[in-house]
């Protein structure tokens, strides 16, 4: 059960593995381009200033967030935000929105999905990140409705997915129930080719490309797996499966190459340092307890639409008050 936390920190994880391995120079060897993460100061989701990351090349232990939290038993809030990328049809939309708490003191994690048709400020809350590209813009707007602080954010570019599982050589996947979508997107970009393909997965183990792992994963318009809540599933297997192909000792040569992959469709927040401090923590505390929270129709939203036509969700009772109270955040 502990691995599901791993599964919301993949990329944190990945990002500090790599510079586990990474020579000194790499940087420099870089070029120009190379970013720099600065070690902030402030730690206020409003205060850190979203742009392309850079890394630090430090690997201290020594205080940090991360370790302030694990010393002082407290909550840490975190926000992972997917998105498609260039090319796509709507590249900055945030089809994947995951909320997770990890309660250093109760040993406990908390892991929400955040349905992408929510309806916030007058608009789909998959909206509100394609605006600017500012992590800060969604979590201002999801503290508010939920009552909570968010602390640390990572974007991720599916892009960026579908490269490392090339690089990787594949991964293989437990595919639970055999599917048929016969409206899965022909290109990316809809204004490219809007028409649609059939895809097909058989049920069993399955050893998926880059490709084949992404329409597995963003799938939603399958006759016998269909669905958002059955996509992020899928998601979770996909994001497992690179996992495992990452601690596989003959990949480590590969990670020079994936460094650039990471470094041009990954974003974050942290520090070099609170990511090896986060999977040091996570690595060696065996005893964490993982409660799986869901919103959706079943309990706390209800669907509608808008004035022209389009499919939304909505906290029943007209606020988040409910949600707020079950997610105890």
């Amino acid at each position: 059960m502990k691995y599901k936390i791993l599964i919301l920190l993949i990329p944190l994880i990945f990002i500090a593995g790599l510079f586990i391995f990474a020579d000194s120079n790499l940087q420099s060897n870089l070029g120009p381009s190379a970013d720099v993460l600065s070690l902030e100061s402030s730690r206020s989701a409003a205060a850190r200033q979203e742009s392309k990351p850079a890394f630090s090349r430090g690997f201290s232990l020594g205080e940090n967030l991360i370790q302030e939290k694990i010393k002082n038993q407290e909550k840490l809030n975190i926000i992972i935000l997917g998105y498609g990328g260039e090319n796509h049809a709507g590249a900055y939309l945030t089809d994947t929105i995951i909320l997770g708490q990890i309660d250093c003191g109760g040993k406990e994690v908390k892991l929400v999905n955040i349905p992408r048709d929510l309806w916030v400020e007058n608009r789909k809350i998959n909206s509100i990140y394609a605006d600017r590209q500012k992590a800060e813009d969604l979590i201002a707007i999801l503290e508010d409705d939920l009552n909570l602080t968010i602390d640390l954010w990572v974007t991720i570019d599916f892009d960026g997915f579908r490269s490392i599982i090339d690089e990787l050589g594949g991964i293989e996947i437990l595919v639970q129930k055999g599917f048929d979508d016969y409206n899965y997107p022909r290109n990316d970009n809809d204004q490219v080719d809007a028409g649609v393909m059939h895809i097909h997965f058989d049920q069993g183990w399955q050893k998926m490309d880059g490709e084949q792992a992404l329409r597995y994963a963003r799938s939603r318009y399958g006759v016998e797996d269909g669905g958002d809540f059955n996509r992020s599933f899928r998601q979770q297997q996909v994001l497992v499966a690179i996992k495992n192909e990452l601690l596989k000792a003959q990949n480590i040569w590969r990670y020079f190459s994936l460094f650039k992959i990471v470094r041009d469709n990954f974003s974050t927040n942290l520090t070099t340092n609170e990511m090896w401090s986060l999977w040091d923590y996570l690595r060696n505390d065996p005893d964490l307890k993982i409660e799986d929270k869901i919103i959706s129709t079943d309990n706390f939203l209800y669907a509608s639409h808008t004035s022209d036509g389009a499919y939304i969700l909505l906290p029943k009772g007209g606020n988040f008050k409910a949600i707020q109270q079950y997610l105890d955040f």
